[in-house]
């Protein structure tokens, strides 16, 4: 449950990224998230795959093979991200790349355009998603 988990989360993260914070709610299969500049998005993990749509009409379809996961976006967008350890490391079709390493419950990103966030576990189900 714990890699269905992050691979939510990373891909919430990848709708949202460019907000102050993402506040991402979990229950059973499903994930609410939004943001600080009113956007939102829903993920669905439905086997081995997780499809997340959000409020401005972007979907994507991801799938999780083993560590790593594999996503497709509606405007052609493709990333992948592999586990290593407690580290997740990622790359896109547009020549983007990131890492987040986990400590504890919480996450720290970084990617290679200079921006950074902290995932923050907030209870069970909860997570806030900042960015610096």
């Amino acid at each position: 449950m714990k890699k269905i988990l992050i691979a939510l989360l990373l891909s919430s993260v990848s709708v949202c990224v460019s907000a102050n914070y993402v506040n991402c709610n979990t229950v059973g299969s499903m994930q609410y998230c939004s943001d600080s500049y009113g956007n939102s998005s829903t993920s669905m993990k439905i086997g081995g795959n997780i499809y997340t749509n959000d409020s401005n009409g972007y979907s994507s379809t991801s799938t999780i093979i083993g560590d790593n996961m594999y996503t497709n976006g509606s405007d052609g967008y493709s990333s992948s991200t592999s586990r290593i350890g407690d580290s997740y490391y990622g790359r896109d079709n547009q020549g983007n790349s990131w890492n987040v390493d986990r400590i504890g419950d919480n996450f720290y990103g970084r990617d290679s355009q200079g921006n950074s966030w902290d995932m923050n576990k907030i209870g069970d189900d909860n997570w806030l998603i900042n960015s610096r």
